[in-house]
């Protein structure tokens, strides 16, 4: 009898060796039919456009969509790109099914998790869906479409991460390594967010930005492509978090503040499905110098407001989205009495403009 390889190779007390990153265990954690994991959300867009993109293909982005991920989609892939209207004050997307040939791929994203699951009907081309900004809904788990990804590194507390699932195909992504400079970009974003706990935990010997050296760093290595697989540190944390609990606090959190700011006099955009649990509340200030002013003063409060993505302009259709709304952040780092705080520093800084003019 012959003995199984590596039988005999026993070490006790020595450092970890590293671990492999198995999609289906992180999958079963998440409640997903997870297919493989990137370092990133791109990545994970990227491998899923190299299995499907043909010579043929168009690929279709939603006319509201980060522009960095379609510049790099853009920069590698030489198909033809397509915007279509995807207004995030409209109830749905203007989905082009019927335009769209059989090779092309159409990108549908949950902007800010408000959207309801689309009916696709017969669509001909291949759907793709972007779940960054709520990746265990419920349209994410018993979506139809080809594949989708997400950025769950967005979501939960992990340094890097992307995943890919689908409940249509069933092959495997294949697992690539990453480069020493990735790998070490992704030391500094753990770096930093060991500081910023240290500085919320009360340590004197941290300040409040002693985190944000490690974050251009980061973000310029991450610029490199292409993204190997999701780290293991990642990968274990994701699968130990009590995903479904942080959603249900966001879900939580999200009604609370929409209430606050619609009772402050704020209009907020409302998610369409039931089970939706947005990562923010968008808020529609109505005019641009209002909303600038707003984003320039929250610093000062030590509120933190998501950058929205400038909107491109698509057949004559004024974009001023971005312009207009601002969005904060209702994740499970945040109670109530924080939530408050956000609203009274807004309507601290808006309502002298609504009286007198914006500054």
């Amino acid at each position: 009898m012959t003995a199984a390889p590596g039988a005999d190779r026993w070490l006790y007390a020595t450092p970890f060796e590293a671990a492999t990153v198995r999609p289906a265990e992180i999958g079963a954690a998440l409640g997903l039919p997870v297919l493989g994991t990137s370092l990133s959300g791109r990545g994970a867009l990227l491998a899923v456009l190299h299995r499907v993109l043909t010579t043929e293909s168009a690929v279709w982005f939603p006319a509201y969509y980060c522009p960095e991920v379609v510049d790099t989609v853009r920069a590698v892939f030489p198909n033809r790109f397509r915007a279509y209207r995807d207004d995030p004050r409209a109830p749905a997307p203007e989905l082009p099914l019927s335009e769209a040939g059989r090779a092309d791929v159409v990108l549908v994203q949950n902007l800010f998790g408000l959207r309801q699951q689309p009916d696709y009907g017969a669509a001909r081309c291949v759907v793709v869906e972007d779940h960054t900004h709520d990746p265990t809904s419920g349209w994410a788990k018993r979506t139809e479409a080809d594949y989708a990804f997400a950025a769950v590194w967005k979501t939960y507390p992990i340094p890097d991460g992307g995943l890919v699932w689908s409940r249509r195909h069933d092959e495997d992504f294949a697992l690539r390594p990453n480069r020493p400079a990735l790998l070490e970009a992704v030391g500094a974003r753990l770096s930093a967010m060991l500081l910023k706990q240290a500085y919320l935990s009360g340590s004197p010997e941290v300040g409040p930005d002693a985190y944000q050296r490690y974050e251009e760093p980061m973000k310029r290595a991450f610029l490199d492509l292409p993204h190997g697989a999701m780290t293991q540190i990642s990968a274990g944390l994701l699968r130990g978090y009590p995903t479904d609990e942080w959603r249900a606090v966001r879900q939580r959190n999200h009604r609370f503040l929409a209430d606050s700011f619609r009772q402050a006099g704020f209009d907020v955009l409302r998610p369409l499905a039931a089970d939706a649990a947005p990562i923010g509340v968008a808020v529609d200030f109505h005019d641009p110098a209002v909303a600038d002013l707003v984003n320039r003063s929250m610093p000062a409060a030590r509120i933190h407001v998501a950058k929205l993505w400038p909107q491109a302009e698509i057949d004559g259709s004024p974009a001023v989205f971005s312009e207009e709304h601002l969005v904060f952040y209702t994740d499970h780092r945040y109670g109530e009495r924080d939530l408050l705080k956000v609203v009274e520093a807004v309507r601290a800084v808006a309502e002298p403009c609504s009286r007198h003019g914006a500054a």
